[in-house]
């Protein structure tokens, strides 16, 4: 038995494919896919799981594979890859604990299936530790995930310096604590020949020195959030300064935002991740600064980034083809149904996204035929 979906626009960045047409898949019926688009299912190059409800709202959210937070034993490594849908794929910490002091045995957690290495988006503050922990990953085969940012500069910062900062009357975080991150980690990937893939791109100055790092090194790959691409700073008052508004690295002002999405439109940042994270209620029950940055995002991912971008080619190229390229090839057959034009916003509740307005919706994931 199956169904057909007529009329619908299957679009493959892999492949450059796009065209309409008649495509059968699982179930029963008939439906007018006029309106659709049909594509490839995502992948997320970062989502923490902590329990059945991080797999449903992967699959509600088109994710049919996603990396996990970063371990440090191989059996960790084991439990975390599961072949189900969604798809879990293991990462491994690159140095013990995260804490950026001791090189972790990273050949023994690639070895039981770790896809990537990152020290989960801390920056390592020592560049002495960075290249020699670049220098070993080298010849693992795996990508190394690094957040670039100066972490001196960075500070304890909550909120982007400038206007924000100082109306809110928050301690900022400088653009250029980014910029000397990126190419930090640019320099010392070329010094190692290490793969590296730096996460959580948020200013138009890291923009920039992103576009002349990959001058100079065309293999360097990058991704951005679905927060930083939407967000506003003013969020923060807006929420009443709670803990669950917390999100870090911080989201920046409208030209931060513009120089994101036209940086994802264009290819210079490679792919968006969506960074969900299911964060225990009393973990953000409490002052900004005390408070766990995380948010259950995947579930509005496709319909964030399609509002940022406006373009439903480049929203699905940095959903599909862009983790792909960063991890190598993923074993996933299954296909998303996209209704790019539905307008929904998230449920209101103690969330970063609460209430916000959305464009762009997953329908279901399933199989052709």
């Amino acid at each position: 038995m199956s169904r057909v979906i007529r009329n619908v626009r299957v679009l493959d960045p892999r492949t450059e494919r796009d065209e309409r047409l008649d495509v059968e898949v699982s179930g029963h019926g008939e439906v007018d896919g006029s309106e659709l688009v049909l594509c490839p299912a995502f992948v997320d190059l970062v989502a923490d799981r902590r329990g059945d409800a991080d797999d449903a709202a992967a699959e509600t959210g088109g994710f049919a594979a996603c990396v996990g937070e970063p371990v440090g034993r191989p059996w960790q490594v084991r439990d975390q890859i599961v072949p189900a849908t969604p798809m879990r794929l293991a990462s491994a910490q690159l140095t013990v604990d995260g804490l950026g002091e001791e090189l972790a045995d990273m050949a023994t957690l690639v070895d039981a299936g770790a896809r990537a290495l990152s020290d989960g988006g801390r920056p390592l503050r020592s560049t002495r530790t960075l290249l020699a922990a670049l220098e070993y990953a080298r010849d693992l085969g795996v990508p190394v995930f690094l957040r670039p940012s100066d972490p001196d500069l960075e500070g304890a910062g909550l909120i982007r310096a400038g206007a924000p900062a100082a109306t809110l009357g928050l301690p900022g975080v400088l653009p250029e604590a980014e910029v000397l991150g990126i190419y930090r980690a640019a320099a010392l990937a070329k010094a190692s020949g290490c793969a590296v893939h730096l996460t959580h791109i948020w200013s138009a100055a890291g923009v920039e020195a992103l576009r002349r790092a990959k001058v100079d090194l065309p293999a360097l790959t990058a991704s951005t959030t679905p927060l930083h691409l939407t967000q506003r700073p003013e969020r923060l008052a807006e929420l009443h300064y709670a803990g669950f508004a917390r999100i870090h690295p911080p989201v920046g002002d409208a030209q931060d935002r513009e120089a994101l999405a036209e940086a994802v439109r264009d290819g210079t940042i490679d792919a968006v991740a969506s960074h969900h994270r299911s964060v225990l209620r009393h973990e953000q029950d409490c002052e900004l600064e005390l408070a766990i940055p995380g948010t259950r995002t995947q579930e509005a991912t496709f319909g964030l980034v399609h509002r940022a971008l406006g373009d439903v080619e480049a929203t699905v190229r940095a959903l599909v083809q862009g983790p792909r390229h960063v991890l190598g090839a993923v074993d996933v057959s299954k296909w998303a149904l996209l209704e790019p034009d539905a307008e929904w916003s998230v449920a209101e509740g103690p969330s970063a996204l609460s209430g916000e307005l959305v464009r762009g919706r997953v329908l279901e994931l399933l199989e052709t035929v």
